[in-house]
């Protein structure tokens, strides 16, 4: 190829990147840009955020570099419902997974992002998957997870091998981000919401004057009447100790359960969907006219006090008995709700009718996944300084918009060694194969007398163990240990076992130690 044709063609790529990161690279240099590129990231979950995100990273040139890779994965499928906040599906996307059509689209937003997708969710079951050697290559991790379970999960993985995440959410006009850092910040599972105040249950039954109130009623009404019920049907059929532990229960609770149990089995049991819907409509009746005309008999609109003061003011708000409408959304929505509910309870085919779902606030998801990314450029920065990070809190409703630096790790202490969530022991399989071998390296090493060691949660050492088993565990391989102790079988991929240990110092006081992180041989 000619010189002056190699040279145009040089031209024009260098253009087209200029075009395509001008702003970074005016701001933060050719360097940066590159370091950009290469950038590796685990990006789980594709829905709403996980769909701003991946649009940003190709736009910044995330994963565009000769070493940079995104990987994106959700197990779930693309629904109708959907469309309104997950900006790159269309509605002939439906059906297809999230994952594979979200980095097919931004891949054609910027052509030279390399991505990968995957249709798997991340537990332990996929442990075999994103395991030591794909999080070693990682520069980090940034959430998209609608549910806390898979966020304390991934918050775990990210703490055991040392990886940064960039954590988010949005709830309407309110949204956060966080930023954990590998040696530096704790971690998402460090900290929770305060428990929420129990609301009474006679103003829940009687006397609601809040939202909060009716919607905590609901998901009573609702775990009473499709889920503990069908539950003590279950167990009365199929649990022979049942009637014995009811009847041991205090109070009316045996004769409650009870006629709970012949409601579901006898009384009101359906035979076709046709009876759900009866149900759902008689159902309806008692909750929304004959409780209210009852409180009302009891309590009539102009009762008062004994100071006088009226019954139904501040807190107590008078209720007025409903009239079913058949063209009223909201009854229908009721008895549809109920019927299907009560038809999975009995394993009838449903009347599968969609009904509305109210839109997350697209404003709030672009705000957040813009602040994961400035907090995804310092990363890239190389900065260790906890003051140059932020996490934020904001809520466009106020408007408020506040930034903290990240909390710094707790600090724990044995002997005159600190450590924190971040750090443990690591000891390689050679170095002591046997669990004799293992309390000496503690002795030897640390000063430290083990009392117990578990995995997971089956205890395989204790010093208060009958004398024959303490021999008999002493001698034992800790390979052999899991395995035929704690019942759990080795898998080739995995690289290392995680122990917890309890032990004393020489003044014979409990030491508060990090886990153990045990090495195996991979001969």
């Amino acid at each position: 190829m000619p010189l002056s044709v190699c040279l145009t063609m040089w031209r024009r790529s260098l253009k087209t990147q200029l075009l395509q990161y001008d702003s970074t690279l005016a701001v933060f240099g050719t360097d940066f840009q590159n370091r950009i590129g290469n950038v590796r990231l685990f990006v789980v979950g594709s829905g709403a955020i996980g769909c701003e995100l991946l649009k940003n990273y190709a736009m910044l040139g995330i994963g565009s570099g000769p070493g940079g890779m995104i990987l994106v994965t959700d197990m779930d499928a693309i629904e109708k419902s959907n469309l309104n906040r997950q900006f790159l599906f269309r509605p002939w996307d439906v059906g297809k997974q999230k994952s594979s059509t979200s980095a097919l689209v931004v891949k054609s937003m910027n052509p030279q992002i390399r991505i990968m997708s995957h249709q798997n969710r991340v537990g332990k079951d996929t442990e075999g998957i994103y395991n030591e050697y794909f999080f070693s290559r990682l520069t980090c991790v940034t959430n998209a997870l609608d549910n806390v379970d898979a966020r304390k999960y991934m918050d775990l993985r990210c703490v055991y091998f040392r990886k940064p995440l960039l954590e988010s959410g949005t709830l309407g006009t309110k949204g956060n981000v966080q930023v954990i850092l590998p040696n530096l910040t704790e971690s998402y599972g460090s900290s929770q919401d305060p428990p929420e105040k129990s609301i009474p249950m006679c103003t829940l039954k009687n006397f609601p004057n809040a939202i909060e109130h009716t919607l905590q009623w609901a998901r009573d009404l609702f775990e009473g009447t499709f889920t503990t019920g069908p539950q003590d049907a279950d167990s009365y059929i199929n649990d022979p100790e049942f009637m014995d532990r009811t009847l041991k229960l205090p109070g009316s609770q045996p004769m409650d359960i009870l006629e709970k149990v012949k409601s579901h089995l006898v009384d009101d049991k359906p035979s076709s969907f046709e009876d759900c819907i009866a149900w759902a409509r008689l159902f309806w009746e008692e909750l929304f006219v004959n409780v209210i005309k009852q409180l009302l008999h009891t309590y009539p609109a102009d009762t008062t006090t004994e100071s006088g003061q009226p019954f139904w003011s501040g807190p107590k708000r008078l209720p007025h008995a409903l009239s079913f409408d058949y063209d009223e959304e909201k009854c229908q929505e009721f008895v549809v709700a109920g019927a299907n509910l009560r038809a999975l309870n009995y394993g009838f085919k449903e009347n599968r009718i969609a009904g509305k779902i109210i839109p997350a606030i697209a404003t709030t998801t672009s705000l957040v996944c813009g602040l994961v990314c400035i907090e995804l450029y310092k990363l890239v920065q190389g900065h260790k300084n906890l003051e140059r990070f932020k996490n934020g809190f904001i809520n466009l409703a106020l408007p408020f918009f506040g930034f903290s630096e990240p909390i710094p790790a707790d600090v724990h202490t044995y002997h005159d060694k600190k450590w924190t969530l971040w750090d443990k022991f690591e000891i390689r399989e050679e170095k002591a194969p046997t669990m004799t071998a293992f309390i000496s390296l503690f002795k030897r090493q640390h000063k430290l007398d083990v009392t117990m060691v578990s995995y997971g949660e089956t205890m395989l050492f204790a010093d208060f163990m009958p004398e024959d088993k303490i021999r008999e565990r002493l001698k034992m391989s800790m390979r052999d240990l899991v395995v035929q102790v704690a019942d759990d079988d080795i898998p080739h991929w995995k690289r290392a076992l995680d122990f917890e240990a309890a032990a004393e110092d020489k003044d014979e006081e409990d030491a508060d130690i990090p886990p153990i992180r045990y090495v195996l041989s991979q001969s």
